[in-house]
């Protein structure tokens, strides 16, 4: 069958198969593996930490869009 629109998923490989702009990895799993670079300490927790900072800002970007479109 034919994919229409964006596909949100993990990062099974079988997705490999998609092109990439058609492919999307899912934000749970993001914010998952930034958190678990968070629990690993050091250099890593720098890094996720920043991490979840950049999800948590797109995802109140995207919530005062969607509020935006409801007016």
């Amino acid at each position: 069958s034919t994919i229409r629109g964006i596909v949100c998923s993990d990062r099974w490989c079988i997705y490999e198969r998609l092109r990439k702009r058609y492919w999307q990895v899912c934000w749970a799993h993001l914010k998952r593996n930034f958190q678990k670079q968070v629990d690993r300490g050091g250099k890593a927790k720098d890094i996720g930490l920043r991490c979840l900072g950049v999800l948590e800002l797109v995802f109140e970007r995207w919530h005062h869009f969607r509020n935006l479109r409801k007016q």
